[in-house]
């Protein structure tokens, strides 16, 4: 290796792009002569790409032709095969047309005689896989990377992971050269009925496996709206492995559709399709196996002597919205001597180690109150992503039945294996907590439970309301504050700093970043910070359409404590709004919350009939303000906290709302201030209502 033809390189490597950086690059590539060199070259090659500006011309194909040749004669010819890493290569060879190189050729033909023989192992597969992929692009095959998935998803996916394959190609779906567009033409294809039916179950199962576990887990794609394009090809193989009852697979393709489209829909009427087609047609089904299988029939009757256990059944234990409600239920509960008297909690994990594994602190915070959890993923963690749904299903049924459970109670809302259980029956009576799917209605369900009032009430739930979250302690404020201070340090002191904490998904329609791009138009001196995971592709596209891309800050997953110190205004989505982060902004940091009204059985906007007497209020304050340079020091307190969390009617009120706030920090300081003080006051009083009206509820069930 000539030595200063390499230190040339690695100077152009720091301070060129586009053609220059290819030219040295040109001139390094001709010295190599060993694959360790190679190897190392590619790695950093791969590296730069994004960085390096680099454009398509005569240059790039002078060293898209070098590099094919120095792959051939530095590896083929030896008899080496390129590394997993050496299909990133694509995005340099996306971008030319070169002409067919016959030896390139004959190792396509060769992946393809052998990548399906019975004698070829996952391991091996992997290898031909990326031989077969390098072999197309080489050529510059159209369909190279659509041939080059297919494969991948029929590798057995603990055999990928041993190699470290799936985050090979996890990377590789993020690059940029490969659309999301042909990523799903291949998933679709792939779940064909037709073609789907010609695998075998490990094979179907792998297939599956790819999507949810690595296609899901690319930024890009993760929480993506494109995967509910892909709903009716799954609802079809659903419906079909239930015509040939095949009840472990169907559950797992429903497993499948609940967790794409759960993280997708935004619309209760979304959720009432999903419940006739999937959830309802599931449980006819599972009743039925139960039925003819003989399962082993529940207790008649709620104990009358001892006390009755009430069993709740989860997916998992993470620190989510929903979890939070309900360990503020439980403690509550556990702390009642009345409740404490009759009934015994006791809590049942399905463990979806598909979705994430169970937070261990979630588990000890139950154990440290008194209340049990049982993980009825135990013995299926062996089989890791390929284990068997029915089988896991059916353990957890034994145990329940086992430990007499008198009141199942279900916060889960179309999961197989929850619909399974709640459709064949595991205690005699049977709940179902609404979190907001008020449209999920399985046979099986005995009584609906939420602690949503309003909506609850209306849809004839019983309904005890929650206290989920508690106040901070000084000294957790006094941290909080500090470490927001250090994040908005980012920004001037004048800045208006608007956002949200979620799931993003609930940001990814035109209805709401329309009215966002408005609002940042009204108030120039504002930003708005995304905080959540998820369609960040998606939404960065469309923020580009509406001219905000510049002003739109995505954070990731935050600490809800810190970030309700950090925002000045909640923007609550719409059409479908946000959950408990909305509540911890408004308690722990007073931050005024913005928000359509909205009738949520619908998901429409309605007039309540108390509207124009509220609008009347709400303008009589805003001008009296306004005359007075905003001071309230004489004003109704809890009326300013109303105006500042009020709901509108309009797309219009609400910017109205949100740049009415903008206009005086003074002003918005006091309603945070005032808004944690009223907190103070009522929030213990909840904590004891909610206890009473669940106990109410159970009450009532059992006599």
């Amino acid at each position: 290796m000539n030595l200063e033809i390499k230190q040339k390189f690695v100077n152009g490597c720091n301070s060129l792009g586009g053609e220059g950086f290819l030219s040295v690059c040109i001139e390094y590539l001709r010295e190599i002569e060993s694959k360790n060199d190679l190897d190392d070259f590619v790695k950093i090659i791969n590296a730069m790409y994004i960085y390096k500006g680099i454009s398509t011309g005569d240059v790039l194909v002078e060293f898209c032709t070098l590099l094919r040749e120095q792959i051939y004669a530095v590896l083929l010819e030896k008899g080496d095969i390129p590394e997993n890493f050496y299909i990133d290569l694509y995005s340099y060879f996306s971008g030319v047309k070169l002409p067919v190189d016959e030896r390139f050729e004959s190792y396509e033909s060769f992946v393809e005689k052998n990548f399906v023989s019975p004698q070829v192992s996952d391991r091996e597969r992997v290898y031909l896989a990326v031989l077969g992929f390098i072999s197309c692009f080489a050529n510059s095959r159209e369909y190279a990377v659509k041939g080059f998935l297919l494969k991948v998803i029929k590798i057995h996916l603990v055999s990928a992971e041993d190699s470290g394959f799936t985050y090979q190609i996890i990377g590789f779906l993020d690059n940029p050269a490969v659309s999301i567009d042909t990523i799903f033409e291949v998933l679709k294809y792939a779940l064909q009925k037709d073609n789907y039916f010609l695998l075998d179950k490990s094979l179907r199962r792998t297939l599956l496996n790819w999507g949810m576990h690595c296609f899901w887990s690319a930024k890009k794609l993760f929480n993506h709206l494109a995967w509910m394009s892909l709903y009716e090809e799954w609802k079809a193989i659903f419906y079909e492995h239930i015509n040939r009852d095949e009840c472990d697979e169907a559950m797992f393709v429903h497993f499948i559709l609940y967790h794409k489209m759960g993280n997708s829909y935004q619309t209760l009427e979304e959720w009432k399709v999903y419940n006739e087609e999937i959830s309802r047609v599931g449980g006819v089904y599972y009743k039925d196996w139960g039925l003819r299988h003989n399962l082993p029939a529940t207790k008649n009757s709620v104990t009358k002597n001892g006390k009755i256990i009430i069993g709740f059944l989860q997916d998992r234990l993470v620190e989510n919205s929903p979890y939070k409600v309900q360990y503020s239920v439980w403690k509550s509960l556990v702390e009642s001597d009345s409740f404490r008297d009759k009934y015994e909690i006791r809590v049942y994990l399905m463990s979806y180690l598909e979705k994430s594994h169970n937070d261990t602190n979630c588990v000890e915070a139950l154990r440290q109150i008194g209340i049990s959890v049982w993980d009825g993923a135990a013995p299926f963690y062996r089989d890791g992503f390929y284990h068997n749904h029915l089988d896991k299903a059916l353990f957890i049924r034994d145990k329940i039945l086992e430990d007499g459970v008198d009141i199942l109670i279900s916060p889960n809302n179309g999961y197989d294996i929850s619909d399974f259980l709640v459709s064949v029956r595991c205690a005699p009576k049977q709940l179902f907590w609404c979190h907001g799917n008020f449209e999920y209605d399985i046979d099986g369900i005995d009584k609906k439970i939420t602690h949503i009032a309003g909506i609850g009430d209306e849809l004839g739930f019983d309904t005890f309301g929650s206290s989920n979250i508690r106040l901070l302690e000084d000294a957790e404020a006094e941290l909080a504050k500090q470490q927001a201070a250090d994040i908005r340090s980012r920004f001037s002191e004048d800045k208006i700093i608007l956002g949200t904490i979620g799931r993003l998904v609930k940001i990814d329609n035109d209805e709401f970043l329309s009215m966002l791009a408005n609002v940042l138009n009204a108030i120039p001196n504002s930003v708005y910070l995304a905080c959540g995971s998820g369609n960040i592709a998606s939404i960065s596209e469309k923020l580009v359409e509406y001219g905000i891309d510049n002003r739109v800050f995505f954070e990731g997953f935050v600490d809800a404590k810190i970030y309700s110190f950090v925002l000045d205004i909640m923007l609550n989505t719409f059409p479908q709004i946000q959950g408990e982060s909305v509540r911890e902004a408004n308690i722990w940091g007073g931050v005024p919350v913005v928000q359509l009204w909205v009738e949520e059985s619908h998901g429409t906007y309605v007039k309540r009939e108390d509207q124009d007497w509220l609008d009347s209020q709400f303008y009589k304050l805003q001008n009296r303000l306004k005359r007075n340079g905003y001071s309230i020091t004489s004003f109704d307190k809890d009326l300013l906290i109303w105006v500042a969390n009020r709901h509108h009617l309009c797309v219009a009120d609400y910017i109205d709302m949100v740049s009415f706030l903008s206009e005086d920090k003074n002003l918005l300081n006091e309603i945070k201030r005032a808004t944690v003080e009223n907190y103070k006051k009522i929030i213990s009083d909840k904590y004891k209502d909610s206890a009473q009206k669940f106990i109410l509820s159970m009450d009532k069930l059992c006599h």
